[in-house]
């Protein structure tokens, strides 16, 4: 029973199989009515070709086709067509229409898979055949001489099986073609119905960061709260997504101004979810608690990050963090201090560089932690200029070479525009970020932050 199944062959090839089945079925059937013709009649020569070779390899094409071998009968069947009609024309003539069905291997060329190849293949080879036997045959081979009666029946059995198989092989294309045409139908609506789908959904998770955004935005401090608390100063703020991992934050307490730029880990909406926590931890820890010294004002954020976050540092946790630079500057006595969780401070005195290094680890839970944040103090005099960052500007790839900005080139620019306004700076740091970056994709959020004393 096994060997009645039809074996099922991919979609897009179903047609051609059945198309083969339906072929091999007409070339058992036609070779069978050949058989007795070439009986009745005597033709013994072509009668034995028929009974060894035409009909068996028809039902191997048959049986070929029926357990999905598609590409072996169409060369067999052309094989066979070529040598049976070239063969019968040579042995009965012209007049019988055998050169004519040398044309059947033109349909037959669209059975394979490789149309592309096959069809003008078989199509050159059914002209070459038809030209020779038309151009150098006389009737020198003719063996038999075939009764007005038995060449009108070879003629319409001829006729008869040029039609069948070239109105199978319409009827195949008709039917693949349709098919074709409702499937690219069907799948050209499920996918534009898919993009309106998707394009619904984009628009409004759109709208929903953009409005993150302006929450965001609300929570960093307003340009106007910095004109009035910091000296001359700039922020140079690139999210690399819509909303930012990376913020900054100011406050005044009393003559105390406690500034920083701090970068979450991630970025786009995880980040920004991160900067929410930071921002809303420093409100607290400096203006409700009055902690106001910078490695305390660290050390305090540290537990409120470890606390919300619920790290313990079991496998798996979470691992957010920050990292930050903050310092708090005394107007009185024009003392600065600075702590800084993996950010550095660059300090520049009259054309001298000097970077103050951050302690190796971040705000959040880590194995190992040394101990408390380091504090930093030291006397600014007139004209003193310090730089805060996150990692985003020197890690950014660009360049001729692909490379990395670097921390040390960050240091040479710095060192070159130091003495221009603020606000100067800002604009040639941004210039030169987008130049060094070209139309390489931003990695990573970038916060910088300039302040001339």
């Amino acid at each position: 029973m096994a060997l009645l199944l039809k074996k099922k062959v991919q979609e897009e090839y179903s047609y051609l199989q059945d198309t083969q089945i339906i072929g091999s079925a007409l070339g058992v059937t036609w070779h069978l009515i050949y058989l007795i013709y070439f009986a009745i009649f005597d033709i013994d020569i072509l009668f034995w070709f028929n009974l060894i070779i035409s009909v068996p390899v028809f039902i191997i094409a048959l049986a070929l086709c029926y357990k999905g071998v598609l590409k072996v009968p169409p060369i067999i069947t052309s094989a066979e067509v070529a040598i049976h009609q070239v063969l019968a024309s040579l042995l009965l003539g012209q007049d019988t229409g055998f050169p004519v069905i040398l044309f059947c291997l033109i349909p037959i060329g669209i059975l394979f898979k490789n149309i592309r190849i096959s069809f003008p293949t078989n199509s050159l080879i059914a002209f070459i055949l038809f030209l020779a036997i038309s151009w150098f045959d006389t009737g020198q081979f003719i063996s038999y001489q075939l009764p007005e009666n038995a060449l009108k029946m070879i003629k319409f059995i001829n006729c008869l099986g040029l039609f069948l198989i070239v109105g199978l092989i319409i009827f195949y294309y008709i039917t693949l073609n349709k098919k074709l045409y409702n499937k690219q139908k069907e799948t050209s609506e499920k996918l534009s119905k898919s993009y309106q789908e998707l394009d619904i959904q984009h628009r409004n998770i759109t709208e929903s960061i953009h409005y993150a955004e302006k929450i965001q935005t609300a929570i960093l401090p307003e340009q106007k709260l910095m004109d009035e608390l910091m000296p001359e100063y700039f922020v140079l703020f690139k999210p690399r997504d819509i909303v930012s991992g990376d913020f900054y934050w100011v406050s005044q307490v009393k003559q105390k101004i406690i500034f920083c730029i701090a970068d979450c880990t991630g970025h786009g909406v995880p980040g920004a979810f991160m900067s929410l926590l930071g921002i809303t931890f420093l409100d607290d820890i400096v203006n409700q608690r009055n902690v106001l010294s910078s490695n305390e004002i660290l050390n305090n954020l540290r537990k409120e990050l470890i606390k919300a976050l619920k790290q313990t540092g079991k496998v798996k946790e979470q691992k957010e963090g920050m990292d930050i630079a903050l310092c708090q500057y005394d107007k009185k006595t024009s003392r600065l201090e600075y702590a800084g969780a993996n950010n550095p401070l660059y300090h520049i005195r009259n054309g001298v560089f000097e970077e103050f290094k951050a302690d190796r680890m971040s705000i959040g839970y880590e194995e190992n932690i040394s101990g408390p944040f380091r504090l930093h103090t030291f006397q600014i005099k007139k004209g003193d200029i310090i730089y805060l960052f996150s990692d985003g500007y020197a890690d950014q790839f660009g360049g001729p070479d692909g490379k990395k900005f670097k921390y040390g080139g960050l240091k040479k620019y710095l060192l070159e525009i130091h003495e221009m306004p603020m606000g100067m700076q800002k604009m040639l740091l941004e210039e030169n970020f987008c130049s060094w970056k070209g139309d390489r994709e931003q990695i990573d959020d970038v916060i910088l932050m300039g302040v001339r004393f």
